[in-house]
């Protein structure tokens, strides 16, 4: 009876979990993909949905090659090739290299910029996990500094060199 109990307890508590996570899932504005020990998609969140167009019957169950096929669908004609699903699963300490994706989107006159981050997992159910996040406007800000430095430069030399010619 006891053990029935202890039992009893410890599967409320994985399920009070199990809620958490899907909550913590279903909730977040950034694409979350798992996978299983196959290396296939076996749950994809409806942001990650949102942000790639894709559709669930296209991602869940899709191996990573069919995956990286899929999203380079999606690709921009002019953008950088993105190197695949793979490199997104990089070791530990390589954090800034997260590869990029430039999105095609014939609503907007800009593409949608995501980056992927992977991570492995050492446990029996689920092999690696990869999080995608837009940065579009990260980008766009990056641009927008770095075009308004080349202009300073630039109106700032004039009249710097007809100081100095002085």
């Amino acid at each position: 009876n006891e053990a029935s109990l202890r039992l009893h307890q410890q599967m409320l508590a994985m399920q009070q979990q199990n809620e958490c996570l899907g909550a913590i899932f279903s909730l977040s504005p950034d694409g979350l993909l798992t996978f299983d020990r196959l290396g296939r998609v076996e749950f994809a969140n409806e942001a990650f949905l949102a942000l790639t167009g894709l559709t669930r019957v296209q991602v869940e169950g899709a191996s990573m090659a069919q995956l990286d096929a899929l999203l380079h669908a999606l690709q921009a004609p002019d953008a950088p090739p993105f190197p695949g699903v793979a490199a997104c699963f990089f070791p530990a300490g390589v954090a800034g290299l997260a590869p990029k994706l430039r999105l095609h989107d014939p609503d907007h006159d800009e593409a949608r910029v995501l980056t992927f981050m992977g991570q492995h997992s050492e446990t029996a159910a689920v092999s690696g996990v990869l999080y995608v996040c837009d940065v579009t406007q990260q980008q766009r800000l990056d641009q927008m500094q770095s075009d308004f430095l080349s202009l300073a430069a630039h109106e700032l030399r004039t009249p710097m060199t007809s100081i100095y010619g002085f």
